[in-house]
This record gives C-alpha cells, structure tokens and sequence, in this order.
C-alpha cells in the first residue's frame, strides 16, 4: 500500500498508536488509502494527563507569548500544509475540491491563525496579558 496514510495520536510529544486500527477509503473508488487509530479512553486520558502535566509544570500558564508562540508555530504548520490538508479531505471524504478548499482555508483562519494573532495581541499588552494569567 504505498503512499497510504496512516493517522496517528500525537500525546505527550510522541506520536502513539491506539489498539484500535481501522482502514480509510477514497469513497469514489473504494480503494484503500491509509489507516487510522480510532483512540479511545485510554488515549483520551493519556492526553488529558499530558496537557494537565504541561500547564502545572511548564510557563504555558503564566507567559501569554509562550501561547502565542505554539498557537503562531502551528499556524504555520497548517499553513505550510494547505494543500495536502486540501487533497485529504478531497479524497478521504469524497467532498468537491472547492468545498475540501473552503473548508481547510477557512478552518484554519478561524481555529489556528486568528486565536494565534490575539494571543500576540494580548502577550503585547500589559493589561491583556495579566488578564490572561487570572
């Protein structure tokens, strides 16, 4: 199966499978394109765990520019992936590539880029960035 896509967890910096693994297939064709782990309790648990570790031990709960920087860095990530995150959903889903394109660029404005830049905006500014550390 080359070229298959296989979609996996990101926890705790280190990408996991789940022992649920399912095959994904191009609805036009019904061909095989990848496989993902369909996570569950466990993984949702490991995931809660993580997150809580790194807010009580890390500065991500004190510094508003540590947050802006993540948010800013994975706004970049999708940005520099637009076109594969495109091409996926166009295929994995069967959606039209108009839709497939409206919905990856407009997801990742409102999502990732736009909480980015007022996470910045708020680092900035003396009065935002202690109201973001209450």
């Amino acid at each position: 199966m080359p070229g298959q896509i296989s979609a996996t967890h990101w926890i705790n910096g280190e990408w996991i499978t789940s022992p649920q693994e399912r095959p994904s297939f191009d609805p036009a064709t019904g061909e095989q394109i990848g496989v993902f782990y369909d996570g569950g309790a466990d993984e949702a648990q490991a995931a809660v765990d993580a997150a809580a570790h790194c807010f009580e031990a890390s500065p991500w709960r004190w510094v508003p520019m540590t947050r802006a920087t993540a948010l800013s860095h994975l706004a970049d990530a999708f940005d520099s992936r637009l076109d594969g995150l495109v091409a996926s959903l166009f295929r994995e889903n069967g959606k039209p590539r108009r839709e497939a394109d409206y919905e990856v660029h407009h997801t990742c404005a409102l999502c990732v880029s736009r909480p980015a830049s007022l996470f910045r905006t708020s680092a900035a500014s003396p009065t935002l960035g202690r109201a973001c550390r209450t």
